[in-house]
């Protein structure tokens, strides 16, 4: 390689390292909020893209000095990042292929693990900084299999919340390793005494390239900043909406780790604080993300536990909180600090925590199986529809009494996925309730509802000592 092509390599490596410090303080400072940002997809492919053409430069570089297993191992590098672009595009703008991203991701790390190895073991290793590049690679990649693994397949939900602030040291750690392809590249233009050059006709398209690198850098860039930055667009509420959240107290709770969750709340009909009532974990779909704390209420099941027939029948709490654009009920920050705030209420009210309830359709629904599923012993009775959760938590609802609703005709989230739980949950020895509306499309929550006999069966329900 001659001194123009190092320069080129050089140049193009910070662009990298730049667009990488962006994105992963980004996705530190706004969370997992970032991915439902508008401009985090052509952000994060003009990073993928930048990182392939940084690969290729390494794969010519290791070409020209003969570093055959290096070459190879560079190779692999870029198939497999090109394949987990197309699956994390496939999720973020098609929701699909989500079970795909823990395979990608791993093959990602396994490709640059096996790089660090070639080139710490074949004669690349002559060099200084490509050898401690190779040794970064290997230490820093091990770590992120070793925790991708633990985290899918061995932790339980308490533990996932710990390994979850793991990734971004190691995310910094992997700008690191950019940084010193940076640092080998600067040395390798001090140790070439020739000043041949290249062709003219490369040379331009070496400019060119730098300045397209450039300006789409600095103009996606500035977009995922700006958006990050700005406040969120208040939604158009209905009257409707509006005019039920009303019913509701509007309460803000921030947990212990800053996280801030809105929420609504009803006291029980007549609430007498001598007595203790059951409480109801009411979470909504997927439609009513956001922090307006208006538009979970109609999102969810409260209106038709708070219709005065049900207050009179079954007086309890309702709790209604909201799940913030981008994350969902499974994030570990939203489910720590649910479970803070049903901590604080049962501090402040007199709720009995033998009949503790939760329900939710669709995102609710997946939410509901998640609940009693990470943290056993806490519900007495939950109500999933047109959800899905994991098979292999089914002990830990041994206790819960279940009763799940699904369309046998839904689009959206596939009846198998109801129908999985259910079974799993007999096999352990359960006996669940379980309603399938033949023929019906995923929006069967007025005939959840209107199901005769499962309010009351819902606060009968009651956890055993």
């Amino acid at each position: 390689m001659t001194r123009q092509l190092y320069y080129f390599a050089s140049f193009l490596f910070v662009i990298l390292i730049l667009q990488e410090i962006l994105i992963t303080t980004m996705l530190k400072v706004v969370g997992r909020g970032a991915y439902a940002l508008g401009s985090f997809m052509p952000y994060f492919i003009l990073v993928s893209v930048t990182q392939a053409c940084c690969s290729v430069i390494a794969l010519v570089y290791c070409y020209g000095r003969q570093y055959i297993w290096s070459f190879r191992a560079g190779w692999l590098c870029v198939i497999r990042l090109s394949v987990h672009t197309a699956v994390v595009y496939e999720i973020l703008i098609n929701q699909n292929l989500e079970s795909w991203y823990y395979y990608s991701y791993c093959a990602v790390s396994a490709a640059n693990l096996l790089l660090g190895v070639s080139l710490v073991v074949s004669k690349s290793r002559e060099h200084f900084w490509l050898k401690w590049i190779g040794i970064a690679s290997i230490c820093v990649d091990t770590a992120q299999i070793a925790l991708l693994i633990w985290y899918n397949v061995f932790a339980d939900f308490q533990m996932k919340a710990m390994l979850s602030q793991a990734d971004f040291p190691l995310s910094w750690l992997m700008v690191a390793i950019t940084g010193l392809w940076i640092i080998h590249f600067v040395s390798e233009v001090k140790a070439v005494k020739s000043l041949n050059s290249i062709p003219k006709m490369s040379l331009v398209g070496f400019i060119l390239v730098s300045i397209i690198a450039s300006y789409f850098s600095i103009s996606l860039g500035a977009d995922f900043y700006e958006e990050s930055r700005a406040p969120l667009p208040e939604r158009n509420l209905s009257a409707t909406e509006r005019a039920l959240a009303n019913r509701f107290e509007s309460h803000l709770f921030k947990s212990h780790d800053g996280e801030r969750l809105p929420y609504r709340l009803m006291k029980p009909l007549n609430y007498d604080s001598t007595q203790k009532y059951p409480v109801v974990l009411c979470l909504h779909h997927g439609g009513a993300h956001g922090r307006d704390n208006v538009a979970q209420v109609q999102g969810s099941y409260g209106p038709v536990l708070a219709n005065y027939d049900n207050r009179r029948n079954h007086p309890a709490f309702l709790l209604i909180p909201q799940c913030e654009v981008g994350k969902n009920w499974m994030d570990p920050d939203v489910d720590s600090a649910i479970m803070e705030l049903i901590a604080s209420m049962e501090k402040q009210y007199s709720i009995d925590t033998l009949r503790r309830y939760v329900i939710g359709e669709s995102g609710g629904g997946y939410g509901s199986w998640h609940f009693i599923g990470n943290h056993p012993g806490l519900f007495a009775a939950a109500i999933p529809v047109c959800g899905g959760g994991e098979e292999g938590l089914v002990k830990n609802m041994a206790d819960v009494s279940i009763w799940a609703f699904h369309g046998s005709d839904d689009l959206l989230v596939p009846v198998s996925y109801s129908r999985k739980m259910i079974n799993a949950l007999r096999k352990a020895g359960s006996k669940p309730r379980y309603t399938e509306f033949a023929g019906a499309d995923h929006y069967i929550g007025k005939r959840v509802a209107e199901t005769p006999g499962v309010w009351d069966w819902l606060f009968m329900q009651r956890r055993k000592i």
